[in-house]
């Protein structure tokens, strides 16, 4: 039997916007008592290290930077993809979009990267945790009780395309990012 030595691909074009978030500002966040307190109250039957913290934490980040980016750029959310940069020393994310024709070189989502519009859009990205219509059930878990991996999460608010989400939509808690906005006093 011949082996092969070819692999299947297809060429994409795209754009997107990275942004790595300040490690240091993060983590002392990510240890604070409020943290702890909505983990224990939103996962309890879930082991609540520091890494699946910061997993939730950037996750959710990126699936509301998504829709903030979706807002700006005129992009539909389902055009959007995530990749996620959480591993050790790593807080990015890349939020980009990809197709096979020339559709996902628009310029859309290059525009958005000057330094003013990307201000505007953390503020609207930390603003968009502290909002979702089916509050306070969905504030308080109770439409993602029957989700172990997800707290403060639903359709409304953080939930996206399957094809956007690198983790099937798991992993996602808006509380742990709308502390985030009370302790930078953006509101």
């Amino acid at each position: 039997v011949e082996k092969i030595k070819w692999l299947p691909v297809m060429e994409v074009f795209g754009e997107g916007i990275f942004i790595e978030l300040d490690e240091n500002l993060i983590m002392e966040y990510l240890g604070s008592e409020f943290v702890t307190n909505e983990m224990i109250h939103l996962y309890k039957n879930v082991d609540r290290s520091s890494d699946l913290v910061k997993k939730i934490f950037l996750h959710t980040f990126s699936h509301l930077l998504m829709r903030a980016v979706s807002v700006e750029s005129g992009y539909s959310l389902a055009s959007l993809k995530e990749r996620i940069y959480g591993e050790e020393g790593q807080f990015g994310i890349l939020v980009y979009t990809s197709t096979p024709d020339s559709e996902g070189t628009l310029g859309g989502l290059s525009r958005l990267a000057k330094k003013e519009r990307m201000e505007s859009i953390i503020v609207n990205t930390l603003k968009y945790s502290s909002i979702c219509s089916n509050d306070p059930l969905c504030h308080d878990g109770t439409l993602s009780e029957h989700e172990e991996a997800n707290g403060s999460a639903c359709h409304t608010c953080l939930l996206v395309p399957e094809t956007s989400c690198e983790e099937f939509n798991r992993h996602l808690s808006r509380t742990l990012v709308e502390g985030l906005l009370d302790e930078l006093d953006l509101s």
